[in-house]
């Protein structure tokens, strides 16, 4: 039976599988650590902003296209994860070549050998640049709208239905005599 895509061919599958990581901004790798062999999805290679016809994958190109505040720390972390087998996730930015700052959430496992030695590393880097930015501007809308409240002497409420409670702020609870952190229940 041919599936959702229009087959079971599986240059089918590829394609649909480089254009899902391309829509979902997510890039995989393969590192083999004893040779150094590195291996990168097209959609990687946009995430770091390199031309896959100009810069080869390898773990230098990768470390290159780190924001230089990054790299340090992510070297140490790499190493200590390859050694030990352990799986973080790390946030992380690039700089790319025109000097664009994108932000990523890397991931991999470690596949060891029969002995239990590090063989060869897999992973994602999803590109959350997006929601980055709109946390900046959400914080910094937030941060206004504090200042204002201040200024207005408007204090807020907010009402939690699934957990029945109700939040004020601390100006709220100054205008209605309230002392405390105390959270409301609207069950009272």
């Amino acid at each position: 039976a041919a599936d959702a895509a229009g087959g079971n061919d599986p240059s089918d599958l590829q394609a649909i599988l480089l254009e899902s990581q391309r829509v979902a901004r997510l890039g995989a790798w393969t590192w083999d650590v004893r040779s150094n062999e590195v291996w990168w999805s097209p959609e990687l290679f946009r995430i770091l902003g390199l031309d896959p016809a100009v810069t080869p994958a390898t773990t230098e190109s990768f470390y290159g296209a780190v924001h230089p505040d990054d790299v340090k720390w992510l070297r140490e972390e790499s190493t200590r994860n390859a050694i030990s087998g352990d799986t973080p996730t790390h946030t992380v930015r690039f700089l790319h070549p025109d000097g664009e700052v994108r932000w990523a959430v890397l991931s991999g496992s470690t596949v060891l050998d029969a002995e239990g030695n590090p063989q060869r590393m897999v992973g994602s880097v999803l590109d959350v640049t997006d929601l980055v930015q709109t946390r900046a501007r959400l914080t910094g809308a937030n941060r206004v709208l504090r200042q204002a409240q201040r200024l207005a002497g408007l204090g807020t409420w907010q009402l939690d239905p699934e957990r029945s409670t109700l939040h004020l702020s601390s100006k709220t609870r100054e205008i209605l005599g309230i002392d405390g952190e105390t959270t409301l229940s609207t069950q009272d």
